[in-house]
């Protein structure tokens, strides 16, 4: 099952960009960043992936591939790493 970190990381690679970076563009520091994607947390604050998914221009639950209705309801609040596959 693959996690959100990993999209996060391909997409970043598809970017060409650094984790220094991606956290400059989502507007979160540098090692908070570093700390995040190597721990690599089961739970996920939604907050942290608005602020990456912005830096990608697209919507959080897109990197679940999920449609917006289904994460209405997790506004500001943390969520699972795990990405359903299909």
């Amino acid at each position: 099952m693959a996690n959100v970190y990993d999209v996060i990381d391909m997409l970043r690679e598809g970017k060409y960009l650094s984790m220094r970076g991606l956290a400059r563009l989502a507007g979160i520091s540098s090692t908070t960043m570093a700390s995040i994607m190597s721990r690599r947390p089961k739970d996920v604050s939604v907050v942290f992936l608005q602020k990456v998914a912005k830096a990608f221009g697209v919507h959080w639950f897109e990197f679940y591939g999920r449609e917006p209705e289904i994460y209405n309801k997790y506004n500001d609040q943390r969520v699972s790493s795990f990405v359903e596959e299909k």
